[in-house]
């Protein structure tokens, strides 16, 4: 369960951080790689296309960003500027080349001045007249850039409503949820609290494959499940008492990443 804990300034500073530990990766030696993977494995795939190693990948790059920081209803996943820049427009989060941008704001780029979108990147800051960018394929190179406010390279801007995600469904799944986990703490084998977790699992209907866990079962699983079904949250985190059972579970669910392909959030759950 992905569902950051945080305002709007927290999203748009997760945004950046994700990016600066992009700066320096490239096409040239394979390092960029893993930004395509993450686009690519992602759920659900945009027009059904496979981006390849190879092709323009600016804004795969944003796109990348917008899944690792769960960012992804307020920031399209998509391949191509123009898709994206069609999202933003249809979800009045658009403003034009005068508008004043923010960081974590997504900016794109007109170079021919023919009013057609050629590439895009995320505001790194602002500070008077000038913006600091991060950008994805910059030559091949994930690199930083600046320029002016208002400058006639500048098509427009992606304004994504950060806000949004704070208060958005799965943001309340994720507190609870962390909620109840906060409630066992110091829950030790044979106590009062891990009679409860038992409990709380072996009473679910169903039963995770028809099995009641008994009191010498190992139950770190049993634990993250009692959670989700004290909290109301097992459409969004599986019940099992196995961990590789509940990973597959999640893979079912398409909310599984490898380590290198999130930045976590409070209420994801981890695997060792």
């Amino acid at each position: 369960m992905a569902a950051y804990l945080g305002s709007e300034k927290k999203f748009r500073y997760a945004m950046i951080r994700a990016a600066k530990t992009c700066l320096g990766e490239k096409e040239s030696d394979g390092s960029y790689r893993h930004i395509i993977k993450t686009y690519n494995t992602h759920k659900p795939l945009f027009n059904n296309y496979t981006v390849p190693y190879g092709q323009a990948w600016c804004s795969e790059f944003i796109s990348y960003l917008a899944i690792v920081c769960g960012c992804e209803a307020v920031v399209p996943v998509r391949y191509e500027c123009k898709y994206q820049v069609a999202w933003f427009k249809e979800h009045n989060c658009w403003q034009g080349r005068t508008y004043r941008p923010k960081k974590g704001d997504i900016i794109y780029f007109d170079w021919g001045g023919n009013g057609v979108v050629d590439h895009v990147g995320i505001v790194w800051r602002v500070s008077g007249r000038s913006i600091r960018t991060i950008e994805g394929n910059m030559g091949g190179v994930v690199s930083a850039r600046v320029l002016s406010t208002g400058s006639s390279c500048i098509f427009g801007y992606g304004v994504p409503d950060y806000g949004a995600l704070s208060t958005a469904p799965q943001f309340r799944q994720a507190r609870r949820f962390l909620n109840k986990a906060r409630f066992f703490l110091g829950a030790a084998e044979g106590s009062a609290k891990h009679q409860r977790i038992l409990k709380l699992y072996n009473k679910h209907n169903p039963l995770p494959r028809g099995y009641a866990v008994k009191a010498t079962d190992a139950w770190c699983a049993v634990f993250v499940s009692a959670c989700a079904i004290k909290a109301g949250v097992t459409d969004v985190v599986p019940c099992e008492c196995g961990c590789p059972e509940m990973i597959e579970l999640f893979k079912k669910l398409s909310e599984w990443y490898e380590s290198d392909a999130r930045i976590p959030n409070p209420g994801d759950v981890i695997f060792y």
